[in-house]
């Protein structure tokens, strides 16, 4: 047999070695008392009064991330990833305009050039476009093949309606970060939009491929980016406190009740089952034998008095020592809701119908709940109206503010009162005053009786049917005219029906019978320019209106505001909704021209003012009193 192997002797502990302490150098610890060592530096970041700019960046940012964001501003925030704008850019890189230094020496050898006679041939190069008009102008022309948003223009509004464009054209668009990478490419600060019309050859393969990969990213993925809405995104203390409460809900809603035997105490006490499924508790009911007492009678039950007013409670802990023989250590298993009362029940109608006199007999300690032999107040078995308190979380303390000096800033007050508003706000508030104060003859105050909402809401939307067509529309509709005039095409124009406006060319159509409906704004400074009209339309038998706002009249003729407008026909499937408009206006305005034109407005008086007259009725009144007695 071979001799066995010795065990290893264990590893001895190594020791450490002293450390050796010079006499000559003695240890003095720092005092960063007064006139000690100077404090260690520290991280004064919080208190560093930044910059304004700097301010309001991190303001808006934390804005952003706070508050609601749209959809169609939250888009800009889904970037072009960072391997494939790297590829973007690589390929813009290769078609960077000239800068000035090249085009001035492209011109000089141009003049050179000329001056010995030479022809110059000069093709135009590929670059990229960019400005945002330019741009918008190559899209609509489909002359764009890659649009290049940045993310952060500033204002959003700009170019937050390129993506729409860009997919209703069908040409790619990457949204990509930095505007200030995009000006770089154009030798400019920044450039919130770029653009590329074509490529050269030796460029075309890898160009496809970039435009896969953003219709991908973006085209393809329009409509599901234009749902999302953006932002909601709390901070660190909000969200701390939002999960401290959410943990005492938990703490008391988490609880499950014990079920346990009823029946033998009921017995007791009575009848075998004092709820029955007539009186609509059916979700207490266990069994015939059995009862599970829920949260609704193991809360507490209370005596009011005859009128209501005063009530004495006896608890939950009370009611399972006394009557249910449950032991002190067994009544933690129980929730105990904090319940408060302030109602009054009469319980002796419900207990007749359910053939019930007295569910619990007066006896022992249990004489507090009865009221009388024929009332009988159980807040919690009848009726479920019971208010918990208001659980305080220790964790948040209520700390008084206090307003002294040094102390917290006082509450805001309202200080509308010593505001020096603008002098056009002033002139429209002292208009107003003056208005309500003086007499307003008829002729002006018919003006203040406008169309009621509803109908004003029908007329809008009949108008908005007959709006002419804006400056876009007209000049697309004479370039498809005169395209088809140089085709040799005849083109067959038919004139629309739509909403004429201008005072004097309204009054021409009023004079000339040709009128149907007219329509007049209440606000029309001076009021003097149509003062006049519903006279003249009463004598012409033209219905008119007068509705509020000539900012909205002004919408629909694509104006900033508009006096009158006026419909001289309509088409046939709008003349039913046309003929019911117009008799209702017909009853508001026309029929009741000559009630308006009686009436007088004004004459309302300010609170000061009413005051000191009620104060002069007083005296009057009490001075002719003693003239009596």
């Amino acid at each position: 047999m071979a001799p066995k192997r010795g065990v290893k002797a264990p590893l001895a502990a190594k020791k450490k070695p002293e450390k050796v302490v010079n006499p000559l150098f003695e240890k003095r610890p720092k005092q960063f008392g007064i006139g000690g060592a100077l404090p260690p530096k520290k991280d004064l970041t919080r208190f560093v009064k930044w910059p304004h700019v700097v301010r309001i960046q991190r303001q808006r940012r934390i804005l952003k991330q706070r508050l609601k964001v749209p959809p169609a501003v939250n888009q800009f925030t889904k970037t072009l990833d960072k391997n494939l704008a790297t590829q973007l850019f690589k390929l813009l890189l290769k078609y960077r305009p000239e800068d000035k230094a090249a085009k001035k020496e492209r011109l000089l050898k141009r003049a050179q050039a000329e001056e010995e006679g030479k022809t110059v041939e000069s093709k135009k190069p590929i670059v990229v476009k960019y400005g945002l008009n330019h741009v918008t102008y190559l899209i609509e022309q489909n002359k764009a093949q890659l649009v290049v948003i940045a993310h952060d223009v500033d204002p959003i509004e700009l170019v937050v309606w390129l993506p729409a464009l860009c997919r209703k054209m069908e040409v790619p668009y990457a949204i990509v970060k930095g505007k200030s990478r995009l000006g770089a490419i154009v030798h400019k600060k920044t450039a919130s939009v770029l653009c590329l019309t074509s490529v050269k050859n030796e460029d075309k393969l890898e160009f496809s491929k970039v435009l896969e990969a953003v219709k991908a990213n973006f085209n393809d993925k329009f409509d599901e980016h234009r749902k999302k809405w953006g932002g909601g995104i709390m901070g660190s203390k909000s969200l701390a406190k939002t999960k401290a409460k959410e943990r005492v809900i938990a703490k008391e809603t988490g609880f499950v009740l014990n079920r346990f035997e009823a029946s033998g105490t009921m017995k007791e006490l009575g009848p075998v089952l004092p709820f029955s499924l007539a009186g609509g508790f059916s979700e207490m009911v266990d069994s015939p034998e059995s009862l599970m007492l829920s949260k609704v009678l193991n809360g507490s039950s209370i005596q009011v008095n005859e009128k209501g007013t005063e009530a004495a409670a006896i608890t939950c802990p009370e009611l399972c020592t006394m009557q249910f023989k449950l032991r002190k250590e067994d009544l933690p298993e129980f929730w105990i809701p904090r319940l408060k009362f302030s109602f009054k029940f009469e319980a002796s109608k419900t207990m007749k119908e359910m053939e019930l006199e007295l569910p619990f007999k007066a006896v022992g300690e249990l004489l507090e709940m009865v009221d009388s032999a024929k009332s009988l107040f159980l807040s919690n078995v009848f009726h479920a109206s019971c208010i918990e308190e208001k659980v305080v979380n220790p964790l948040f303390e209520k700390r008084p503010k206090q307003f002294g000096i040094g102390g917290a800033l006082p509450p805001k007050k309202d200080l509308t009162r010593f505001v020096k508003w603008p002098h056009v706000v002033r002139i429209q508030r002292q208009r107003r005053i003056l208005k309500q104060r003086l007499k307003v003859p008829p002729a002006v105050n018919q003006f203040t009786k406008t169309l009621d909402k509803n109908l004003a809401t029908q007329l809008f939307k009949l108008l908005l049917k007959y709006r002419p067509e804006d400056k876009a529309a007209k000049k697309e509709r004479l370039l498809k005219r005169a395209q088809a005039e140089e085709e040799g095409k005849t083109v067959e124009s038919k004139k629309p029906i739509v909403v004429k406006y201008g005072l004097n060319h309204v009054t021409y159509l009023i004079e000339q019978n040709k009128a149907q409906l007219v329509v007049i704004a209440h606000d029309v400074d001076p009021i003097e320019l149509v003062v006049w009209l519903p006279a003249l339309c009463r004598k012409m038998e033209v219905p008119y209106a007068i509705v509020k706002g000539k900012s909205r009249l002004g919408a629909i003729v694509h104006k900033k505001t508009a006096s009158v407008l006026c419909l001289t026909s309509v088409k046939n499937e709008d003349k039913l909704e046309f003929s019911r408009v117009l008799e209702a206006v017909k009853a508001n305005f026309n029929d009741k021209f000559d009630e308006h034109r009686k009436k007088w407005g004004g004459g309302i008086m300010g609170s000061k003012s009413l005051a000191k007259t009620k104060a002069k009725e007083r005296v009057i009144a009490k001075e002719v009193a003693q003239r009596m007695s």
